[in-house]
This record gives structure tokens, C-alpha cells and sequence, in this order.
């Protein structure tokens, strides 16, 4: 409606179209600001203890801190601010966009369960600085708990929507994406230590991480998180309740990885100080962020507590990430041969 006031065409004028899309997600990030998001009660002693949680009086007033609040205000107004700002500035820089992709994308996620999520981390909270046990529950629900994932899945959305739209998928692409999907589908059932409700130890994310060094952020994106996402998810069969937590975000985490393709194949040697530094910090940052995936689905689906869900996920997610971390740092130079030898059609600064 807007770019119909201003007479504006967004397929011709991008820019334009970034900046309205911002505009709009900043707009309803401040007016979150002034609405209730919902209401936790919990017991101290004989009295109870009724709280309005709003983003408002945890940025003006005095429950701003370090503690579970912290984290509700990073979610629900910082990381979406960081993300609006980032696609505001995604013309200059492309990357830019994957990571307001990836943070709009989290904090949407995290805005679902936010009311499973909030509780259980503050009651930890209070459970270990003052000793008592608080039986912490949500007792209403407002619409400025609902705004938070409206305005993250659009931005999500209308960012995904830019990123494919100058994205080119070649045949060559098309190919070598379906090769290391089914080379990782194959790896997913070789399993080291299978867990008892899902997870195990399993190299499926070395081929994962080689296509998204190879084929760059967004690609990487669409093949993890959708397509290869929507195959395990169906074949694993736990149902669709954990394919925003365990496979989207958890396997598209690996566009981290296709951040840094022109650093990463600049050298045709490889094995530079500075590539397996970056393989590295981009390697823990992807296997960290499906860590918070899965974290959240076993609060979500399984009703694990905040402590329970973590260490589950810690014993297979970053043993399974680390080792095949491990592997692709001692393959770089090999990889970075290849691509002298076979190079990609577009590095990704290259798309138009």
C-alpha cells in the first residue's frame, strides 16, 4: 500500500523497496514498545506476585539487567533493530542481508516460544540467585506478544524474497547443491551416538558446509534449510512441530558459512592462517546457532526444561559440529583447488 501511494516500483526501484520494508518493521518495533506483551505470576513465600512483562519497562524502567530480561528485550527489540538496520544498508553489501536474514529468522522463532521460554529461564534464574524455588506461569497473553512474530516474518519473508529474486540457481548449481544434499542425507544415518528422542553424532553437516563455502550464503540457505531441512524432517519423522527449530534454522545454519565464500576461495592454495581462522569462527557460530534450534524445539515439543534441553542437545550438536568442523579445515586446501580447478559461475558478491 505504500509503494502504491508513493507510486513507487518496487521490482525496478530495490532501494526504495528496502527502505519502506525497513521502515515499516523499525515502525512496528517502536510500537511494540507501547503495548503489553503478557503477564507471569509466581509465588514468593505466601504472597503472589502478578507482573506485566513489556518491552517498554524493560528498556525505561528498572528490570532492564542482566538476567532473563536481558535476553526478552534483545529478542523482542534489539536483534530485529539490528536486522531492519542491516536490510536498510543491504544494497552496499549483500551480506548484510543474510544476517538480517538470519536474525530475522531466529528471533521469529524464539518469539513463538517465547512465552515457554521466558518462564523457564527466569525461574532458573531466580532458582539459583536466591535459593527458592518459584513456580513461575503465564497468566495472559496480550497482542504485543503476538506483534514481535508478525514483524519478524515479515521481515524474514521480505528479505528471503529480495535475496532468491538476484539469486541465479544454474544447472551446474542445481547439481552440485543435489550431490552433497544426498552425500549429507547418506552421512545422516551413519550414527556414532544416536540419542534416545532424536539427534545423534553424524557427519551430515561436512557436505553441508562445503556446499555453502562453495555456492555462498543464500544458496546455502535455500539447500540446508529448506530443501535438505524438509527431507530429514520428513524422513526422520517427528512430525513438522520441529521443522522451524530443528531443521530451518538448525541446518540453514550453514549460509555462515557462505558469508565469508570470497575470502575463503580467494586463495587457490588454501590452507592460509587467516582461511582456517575463518573456517573456524564461522563453523562455531553455525553450529552454535543449531544448537539454540534444537535447544528450543526440545522446550517446545518435548516439554524439557531450559537446563535438560540444552544439555541434550550440547552432547550430539557440537560434537557432530566440531568434528565436522575438523574435517573441512584439514580438507581447505583441497577445496580451495577444486574450485581453481572447477570454479563457481558467480562468487556471491558477483549476483546480481
Amino acid at each position: 500500500c505504500i509503494a502504491k501511494f508513493f507510486n513507487i516500483n518496487i521490482k525496478k526501484n530495490k532501494w526504495n523497496s528496502l527502505i519502506i520494508i525497513s521502515i515499516i518493521v523499525i515502525g512496528l518495533i517502536v510500537g511494540s514498545l507501547f503495548m503489553r506483551s503478557f503477564q507471569i505470576s509466581y509465588k514468593s513465600g505466601d504472597i503472589l506476585i502478578v507482573k506485566d512483562i513489556t518491552i517498554r519497562n524493560l528498556v525505561f524502567g528498572n528490570d532492564a539487567g542482566i538476567s532473563p530480561h536481558i535476553f526478552y528485550l534483545l529478542l523482542y527489540f534489539v536483534f530485529p533493530l539490528i536486522a531492519a538496520i542491516c536490510l536498510i544498508f543491504a544494497r552496499l553489501k549483500k551480506n548484510l542481508a543474510v544476517i538480517s536474514l538470519l536474525f530475522f529468522l531466529l528471533c521469529g522463532v524464539i518469539a513463538i516460544v517465547s512465552k515457554d521460554v521466558y518462564p523457564s529461564a527466569l525461574r532458573y534464574f531466580l532458582k539459583n540467585t536466591t535459593g527458592v524455588k518459584y513456580n513461575i506461569e503465564i497468566s495472559s497473553i496480550y497482542f504485543g506478544y503476538f506483534l514481535p512474530i508478525i514483524y519478524n516474518f515479515v521481515g524474514f519473508i521480505a528479505t528471503l524474497i529480495i535475496l532468491t529474486s538476484r539469486t541465479v540457481f544454474s544447472i551446474r548449481d542445481i547439481t552440485e547443491m543435489g550431490v552433497l544434499i544426498a552425500a549429507a542425507f547418506g552421512l545422516s544415518f551413519v550414527k556414532f551416538m544416536p540419542m534416545p528422542t532424536g539427534g545423534s553424532v553424524n557427519l551430515q553437516m561436512l557436505p553441508l558446509f562445503i556446499l555453502a563455502i562453495r555456492r555462498g550464503p543464500v544458496k546455502a540457505f535455500v539447500a540446508g534449510g529448506i530443501v535438505y531441512g524438509l527431507i530429514t524432517c520428513v524422513t526422520d519423522g517427528y512430525g513438522f512441530a520441529c521443522f522451524p527449530f530443528d531443521y530451518l534454522l538448525g541446518f540453514g545454519s550453514i549460509a555462515v558459512f557462505g558469508m565469508f565464500t570470497n575470502y575463503l576461495l580467494k586463495d587457490k592454495k588454501g590452507y592460509s592462517v587467516k582461511g582456517e581462522l575463518i573456517l573456524l569462527v564461522a563453523g562455531l557460530i553455525s553450529t552454535f546457532i543449531r544448537f539454540i534450534g534444537g535447544t528450543i524445539s526440545s522446550m517446545v515439543v518435548y516439554g524439557y526444561n531450559f537446563v535438560a534441553a540444552a544439555t541434550y542437545n550440547a552432547l550430539y550438536i557440537f560434537v557432530s559440529g566440531l568434528l565436522a568442523l575438523a574435517i573441512v579445515m584439514v580438507l581447505y586446501g583441497p577445496i580451495a583447488r577444486v574450485n581453481a580447478r572447477f570454479p563457481i559461475n558467480q562468487t556471491f558478491a558477483e549476483e546480481k
